[in-house]
Formats: structure tokens, C-alpha cells, sequence
């Protein structure tokens, strides 16, 4: 278990500049602020033993991780921030977004729930994971124009590893999977949908001999 804490100097955001059109910039706002807690915990489980079977099933391990985050930043400062970044129209950036919000692209909560086996004497190595991620701000809004928040998404990933000797040679065989439910991405402003998109599968396939 542990709690942590983080303060940034001049960080950088990025926000919509016209309600009406897809225009935004990256500025540097003033200050930033970030607290959370974590808890961690990892179980050996012992599949053979447990239940009668071979000890190739003692090598799994489980393990599991949640964080909350807490975040705010400050737009308003001196120099490159949001207050002095000029406009057209005679506008600055700092007359445009709100103060004592959440940062851009840090969400509340995050987790992973990782189920990995690891046997050498198989030369076998695999893991199987789920990744959430809580709401975060995509873009800022300016005063009158809500955030556009990336909505909360899990994926779920695969990897495994194994080892052989061929002819002599050390070999590695390697397989990944990449969002393997294909989890899309969305996008919502005051509730409705302002985008989303699909990022498919990614299958990746390799194998590495050793010299």
C-alpha cells in the first residue's frame, strides 16, 4: 500500500480553442498538483499441488493493482502559460479555459490484473493481462464549452514466451496479442458523443535465435 505525491511546474495541456470547430493548442499552464493511494498484492498459485495435478501447474502468479489519483491544475501565470498565449481576435488563452480543474489525460482510476506463468524448465513465460483506465480529459474546454473526456476503457492483452534448443541453437519463440476484445476508444462533451474510433488487434508473431 502506498500514497504518493507530485507537484509540476508549467505543465503542458492541451484544449479546444473555438467550440465551433475542431481547433485546439498545446499550452503550458501555470502549476500542477497530484496526489493518489496505491494497493498491490501478488499470490503464488499452486494449481498442481492444489488440485492433484503435474508441478508443471505450480508456476502461476497472480497479481493485482488499483490506484486513485487526484489532480489539479492551475491556469493562470506569467510568461509562456495559458494567461499570455495571444489569440485572434485580441484574446489570450487565459481568458478562455477555467482554473482548478483535473489534468489532461490523468485519469481517477487505474488497474491491472495480471495472470502470469513463468516455468524454466519448460522454457515457458506468458502473461495474461487486463489494463483499466478510468475518465480523463482529452481536451479543455474553454468557459463556455465543457472538457471533452475519454471515457473509461479496459484491454486485455497476451504475451507468451518459449525457449527451445534447435539444431544446437538457442531459440525464442514469441507471441503477442494487443487488445484482443477490441476495445474501441470514445470520446464525450456534456454527455454526447464527440468521437470515437477503433483501434483493432495487433497479432505479432517472432522468433529470435541467439549466437
Amino acid at each position: 500500500l502506498g500514497l504518493f505525491y507530485k507537484e509540476f511546474d508549467n505543465p503542458i495541456e492541451v484544449g479546444k480553442v473555438l467550440a465551433q470547430q475542431d481547433l485546439f493548442t498545446w499550452f503550458n499552464a501555470e502549476e500542477a498538483e497530484l496526489s493518489g493511494i496505491e494497493y498491490e498484492i501478488r499470490k503464488d498459485l499452486y494449481f498442481g499441488e492444489w488440485f492433484g495435478l503435474s508441478d508443471a501447474w505450480d508456476y502461476f502468479t497472480l497479481g493485482f493493482n488499483i490506484s486513485y489519483i487526484d489532480s489539479e491544475v492551475t491556469q493562470l501565470g506569467e510568461g509562456e502559460t495559458a494567461e499570455d498565449v495571444p489569440l485572434t481576435g485580441g484574446r489570450r488563452l487565459g481568458q478562455l479555459f477555467r482554473n482548478e480543474r483535473e489534468m489532461t489525460g490523468q485519469s481517477d482510476w487505474l488497474g491491472n490484473l495480471v495472470l502470469s506463468y513463468e516455468n524454466f524448465d519448460l522454457g515457458l513465460r506468458g502473461s495474461l493481462a487486463y489494463n483499466y483506465t478510468g475518465e480523463s480529459i482529452f481536451l479543455v474546454g474553454d468557459r463556455n464549452d465543457p472538457e471533452v473526456f475519454l471515457q473509461p476503457r479496459g484491454q486485455v492483452d497476451l504475451n507468451v514466451k518459449y525457449e527451445f534448443t534447435s539444431y544446437g541453437q538457442d531459440m525464442e519463440l514469441e507471441l503477442k496479442v494487443r487488445n484482443i476484445f477490441d476495445e474501441s476508444y470514445k470520446l464525450e462533451q456534456g454527455g454526447q458523443i464527440f468521437e470515437e474510433w477503433e483501434v483493432g488487434q495487433e497479432w505479432k508473431l517472432g522468433i529470435t535465435a541467439r549466437f
